[in-house]
């Protein structure tokens, strides 16, 4: 498993998007990701309302795939504005990966992103159909498994395990 985080995780979906090689995700945000796509599949498999969906495709889907879109950051990029290529982020954000110091002390370690961002999505002929995961999110928000969480429009979410934090105001019924 040297190219991915865990079973359904790939390195390469959370490697810092400005191409220099960073690459560092703690392991709890690795088993809330693995947790929030066991727990979204479970979901769509057992809801009625989603079978039509799921089960009545030429292709039909094994499983709910998810597409991580944003993982480690490094400083550099999270600063940079969007409209010049970067991430945007806060100042302050769990996405911030930091890599350890060459030197021999034990503290320097760095630091491992604690964040992702993406949406949950299955193939249909060949298109991503993306399926809204909003109550599983929060029910893992719920239950305090994970710390932070963001529903977005178009059903793209954050979701962090650092700080505790939660904003949907606005978004439910976002396409």
């Amino acid at each position: 498993m040297a190219d991915k985080w865990s079973k359904h995780i790939w390195k390469s979906e959370t490697v810092c998007k400005c191409n220099c090689g960073l690459n560092r995700m703690s392991p709890d945000i690795i088993k809330a990701a693995e947790v929030a796509r066991f727990g979204v599949n479970i979901k769509c498999y057992n809801d009625p309302k989603y079978w039509d969906i799921l089960f009545r495709q030429p292709d039909y889907p094994d499983e709910i795939k998810l597409c991580i879109t944003s993982g480690s950051r490094c400083q550099a990029h999270n600063d940079k504005p969007q409209k010049e290529g970067g991430a945007g982020g806060s100042r302050m954000s769990e996405h911030i990966a930091i890599p350890p110091k060459p030197t021999m002390k034990s503290s320097d370690v760095g630091q491992s992103s604690q964040a992702f961002d993406g949406w949950f999505y299955y193939l249909s002929n060949g298109k991503q159909i993306r399926i809204d995961a909003s109550e599983v999110l929060i029910y893992m928000w719920d239950m305090e498994f994970i710390g932070g969480l963001i529903l977005y429009p178009k059903k793209r979410f954050h979701v962090s395990t650092g700080r505790r934090y939660a904003s949907w105001k606005d978004l439910r019924g976002a396409k």
